[in-house]
């Protein structure tokens, strides 16, 4: 199971598209919120949902939901333009750094795309509360 969510952790964060010149560049603030996976690469199981929340001093949890049990990996995250550098702890302390591709960042939609080309697409979603 650890090894399950540790790969659903790795596979949810894997974004990114290419913008144009002209395409205005990210900002912390336009970052800032949660994101619930919409589409993958790496496709979650059935069932299974990922929501990653972001905030504006650089840091995000990715919240895992799968089969009842919600699991949550910190981490860090800096912008460069249009790169996103990540750091994620996986659940046995492991760091996977990884430098994203902000291809498109509305309001409502924020999608990604990793070094080998592989995109994620995330929805806008309020904060659940506990």
């Amino acid at each position: 199971m650890a090894r399950l969510l540790a790969a659903l952790a790795l596979a949810a964060f894997v974004p990114g598209l290419a913008q144009g010149a002209d395409a205005p560049k990210p900002t912390a603030e336009a970052l800032a919120g949660n994101w619930k996976m919409s589409k993958s690469a790496s496709p979650l199981p059935p069932g299974a949902t990922a929501v990653l929340a972001i905030t504006a001093d650089g840091k995000f949890t990715m919240v895992l939901d799968f089969m009842g049990k919600k699991t949550e990996i910190p981490g860090t995250w800096a912008l460069d333009g249009a790169k996103l550098a990540t750091v994620m702890k996986g659940p046995a302390g492991q760091e996977k750094k990884e430098t994203l591709e902000i291809t498109t960042l509305t309001a409502d939609e924020l999608v990604t795309k990793d070094e080998k080309g592989m995109v994620d697409e995330f929805k806008k979603v309020k904060a659940e509360t506990k």
